[in-house]
């Protein structure tokens, strides 16, 4: 979860497109949340299920 949101993969990615940081910060954000609610979903669940 970390990596979406200090996304050091994407500096690379920015330079080659010509983008600013900015620019895709905002879609972190939203992935990064659903990526939260999935994975504290699966947290709480695994004890149930196994």
């Amino acid at each position: 979860m970390t990596d979406i949101i200090q996304p050091f993969w994407a500096i690379p990615l920015l330079s080659v497109v010509r983008l600013n940081y900015r620019d895709i910060m905002g879609y972190c954000i939203v992935i990064f949340l659903v990526y939260l609610v999935i994975t504290t979903g699966a947290f709480f669940l695994s004890p149930l299920l196994f």
